[in-house]
């Protein structure tokens, strides 16, 4: 009974720690993503699905239609010719990645990016290319991966959907990652902090249970004599 709880007691202490943790990452996630397009940005990035073949080419960072990206935050100032960047385009009100073919432009207080995709055989390619202010910008692409879009399908199955109606990359991300890692963490040090505490517990428990025996039998012995 004592060890039912004892469980008990450590899973509530959990819970009680867990739920502040998860309402923080909710609302830091909901608030960022207001101020992005509908995109959230934990911790200075953000995953997203590509969705058209605008970026397929043979250079190192060009994109594979069905690929996953991971976006940083980065000061526009940074950026240069041949990033490769990720922005709101207003033409198609939805998120676009494409490359900066000229380098940005500080004008009127802010700068100025132009861009194009990598594919010219694409049903989308336009030879003037997107201008955009940092205003739209979202952030660079750091890496792409087959693992990243396999993630976000599996959290987000409208991916496909959404995919086909929108345009370079849709705004589907896997916010549920970036939930669930900080929390998976949490959970594995609370599980080992609280199942130790127990163990020392029950050693303790032992010992004095030990002691109390030793303590009988001495008092029987004397007795005895």
């Amino acid at each position: 009974m004592r060890r039912d709880n004892r469980i008990s007691e450590i899973l509530s202490t959990f819970a009680l720690a867990l739920a502040p943790s998860v309402a923080a990452i909710l609302i830091a996630g909901g608030s960022s993503a207001r101020d992005n397009f509908g995109i959230p940005v934990l911790y200075g990035y953000s995953l997203l699905y590509v969705s058209t073949d605008s970026m397929v080419g043979f250079q190192e960072d060009s994109l594979p239609q069905g690929t996953g990206v991971l976006v940083r935050k980065v000061q526009p100032s940074t950026l240069s010719i041949g990033d490769v960047v990720t922005f709101y385009d207003r033409r198609i009100e939805a998120m676009n990645t494409h490359r900066l073919v000229a380098a940005p432009v500080y004008e009127n207080g802010m700068y100025r990016f132009h861009t194009m995709g990598d594919n010219r055989k694409s049903a989308l390619y336009s030879y003037e290319g997107e201008r955009f202010t940092e205003k739209e910008l979202l952030g660079k692409v750091e890496v792409h991966s087959d693992a990243i879009s396999f993630l976000l399908a599996a959290f987000s199955p409208s991916i496909s959907a959404m995919a086909e109606t929108m345009g370079n990359l849709s705004q589907a991300f896997l916010f549920p990652l970036f939930t669930l890692l900080p929390l998976g963490i949490f959970t594995v040090v609370a599980t080992i902090s609280g199942i130790r505490e127990w163990f020392r517990e029950e050693e303790e428990q032992s010992k004095r249970d030990v002691a109390s025996l030793s303590m009988q039998r001495l008092k029987q012995e004397v007795t005895s004599c």
